[in-house]
Parts: C-alpha cells; sequence; structure tokens
C-alpha cells in the first residue's frame, strides 16, 4: 500500500482537492469536443499538474494505474450495470454513485459515506453542508420531561381524588336513603 494508516486522512484530502481541481481545471480540454489522440496528452498534462499542485505522487500513480488498472477496468465491464447502459455514475472502493457527476455533489457523497471521524471531519468541512441555526423559541427536552412527569403524577391524583369523592357521593346517598 501506497499509505499508512496515518496518512490516509491527509491522502483522502488530497484526493478531493485534486479532484475538485482536475474537474476545475481540465474538463474544458475535453468537454467541447470529445476525447481525440491530440487532446489526450492535454488531458494527461493538465491531471499531472493538478497532482503536482496538490502534492500527490504521480509516479506512485502511473505505476498503480500500470500494474491494477486494466483490472480495474476489466472488474468495471463485467460488474452488473445498475439502471440504464446510458446511465453515468462512479465507482469507488466498491462504492457506487450514480448522481450528478459534478464535484460539489460527488464530494458531499463520498464525504458523507465517510466513518465519521475528527480527520474525515476536518477533510471535509468545507464540503458538507451546514446545519442552519433554529431560529424562535425552543424547549429545552429537560422541560418537556419534566412537564409531562408532572401531568402524569397531577392526572393520577386528579383521578384518585374522582374516585374518593365518587364512593363518598354514593355512601352520602344510600345512607340517607
Amino acid at each position: 500500500s501506497l499509505l499508512s494508516k496515518n496518512g490516509q486522512a491527509e491522502a483522502s484530502r488530497r484526493w478531493l482537492q485534486y479532484l475538485s481541481d482536475f474537474l476545475s481545471q481540465c474538463s474544458a480540454l475535453y468537454q467541447d469536443r470529445g476525447v481525440d489522440a491530440g487532446s489526450t496528452s492535454n488531458v494527461l498534462a493538465c491531471s499531472l499538474s493538478a497532482m503536482h499542485a496538490n502534492g500527490i505522487d504521480s509516479i506512485a500513480v502511473e505505476a498503480c494505474v500500470g500494474s491494477r488498472g486494466p483490472a480495474f477496468l476489466e472488474d468495471d465491464r463485467e460488474a452488473r450495470v445498475w439502471g440504464s447502459s446510458a446511465q453515468l455514475s462512479l465507482r469507488i472502493n466498491d462504492w457506487r454513485y450514480s448522481g450528478p457527476l459534478e464535484p460539489g455533489p460527488v464530494v458531499r457523497a463520498l464525504c458523507q459515506g465517510l466513518p465519521p471521524s475528527a480527520a474525515v471531519l476536518a477533510a471535509c468541512a468545507a464540503f458538507l453542508p451546514v446545519a442552519p441555526a433554529q431560529e424562535g423559541p425552543q424547549l429545552p427536552a429537560w422541560v418537556l420531561a419534566g412537564t409531562c412527569f408532572a401531568l402524569a403524577i397531577g392526572s393520577r391524583a386528579a383521578s384518585r381524588v374522582w374516585t374518593w369523592f365518587s364512593h363518598r357521593q354514593q355512601f352520602f346517598l344510600t345512607k340517607s336513603a
């Protein structure tokens, strides 16, 4: 493995930043005219530039692609398709994402799929939505629990008083008759 366990969070942060940089800087090279022999080298050069900018060892990546890339492509070719064959999807670590293939939603889905830890939260903080602050008056849980407890005790006491009163009333009605 190219990464130690301690370096995985940093590698994930670098990968996510590389992915964002690649999609924003390099996608213009092939979006308008498609990938052909002339533009493939430009896309590769742009990719290598984005790797170096984010501190990713491009030689190790190329070695991995050379040794394991064909196996990954074969796995993808033989994998059962989810949905129609025209539907585009992204597969990372045997996890399939088939939402919009734009940097923001992809990175948010990746961050939400990772187990929560301090390192993941720090790396993904910029990509995850911030919960809006609640406005207006709020009822603390202890007040709600206390009110429910008081109502339960009060209703039980009222029930006993009513039972006592009705028995007393019957006693006086039967005694005077």
